[in-house]
Order: C-alpha cells, then structure tokens, then sequence
C-alpha cells in the first residue's frame, strides 16, 4: 500500500513538472495604435477632515485635458467611487466605535483614513496609476491597499 500510494505521489509531482514545460502557441493579433496627442494633467483633489473618532487626510488624483471629455468623467468617477466608498467605511466604523467607546467611558482614539497616489506612466492612449489606501482602526499597526489603475485614454476604460 505504501508503495502504491509513493508511486501515485511521484506520478502526480513529474506530472505537475512535465506540465510546466508544455507551451501552446497561440495567435496574438497585434492591435493598431493610434497616437494621441493631447496635454494631459493631474491635480491633486484634497479631503482633509477631523471628525471626533476619525481623521482623514486625503490626496487622489484628477484627471484633466482630455480631449473627449466623457472619457476624462468616467476616469475620475472611477477613482473618486473607490475613494469616496473607502472613505464612507472608515467613517461608518469610526462613528461604531465611538458609540461603544462612549458607553464604555474609553478614552476616545482617532482612526485614520489617508490616501496618495504615484502616476507612473501616461503616454499616447495608456495612464497608469497607484493609488494607496491607508486606514488605522486603533490596532497594532495600519494597513495599506495599493489600487493600480490603467486606463485606455481612448475609451476610458481600465
């Protein structure tokens, strides 16, 4: 039995490795691009609020000079929602717990939502940014989501 089950075991593993070096060939079809040629900036939009349980300090990014302007509208909608859903979260919690804190008679602690972004890349029809989504709920330490977004400056989709 032993046996039978070291030989399924050894089978299985030079079948997961044989498998690895097996490539398929695959037909890519090359897209045409088609150069832009528009002036592109990005402003800072700033939230910055200090509510008794929660403390927010915000920078993300605004997308501006794009040349069909509903695709600079959709961009920006698409980063404001994440932005504004992150921020409607943390407040949503902070407001829970200062409810309970204050039943308690706990010292009242701020959370803390805070958000900045890095632009990478934008060139011709592609933009490429991060933006870091830091929140503090009173524990040991914070933590950071880092959202990548890469949009088609043609259609505005990611």
């Amino acid at each position: 039995m032993k046996k039978l089950l070291f030989l399924l075991l050894r089978l299985i593993f030079l079948g997961i490795v044989a498998s690895s070096f097996i490539y398929a060939s695959v037909p890519v079809q090359a897209q045409e691009t088609k150069p832009i040629a528009q002036e592109i900036t990005i402003a800072d939009l700033v939230i910055k609020e200090d509510h008794e349980a929660l403390k927010v300090d915000m920078v993300f990014p605004l997308v501006q000079g794009i040349k069909d302007k509903q695709v600079e509208e959709k961009i920006n909608q698409t980063i404001q929602k994440d932005v504004l859903n992150f921020k409607e979260m943390l407040q949503a919690e902070s407001e829970k717990y200062l409810q309970g804190a204050k039943e308690e008679g706990w010292e009242i602690r701020k959370y803390s939502a805070t958000i900045y972004y890095i632009a990478h890349y934008q060139k011709d029809d592609l933009l490429s940014l991060s933006v870091f989504y830091y929140s503090y709920t009173l524990g040991a330490h914070g933590h950071t989501l880092q959202r990548a977004y890469n949009f088609n400056l043609l259609n505005g989709e990611e």
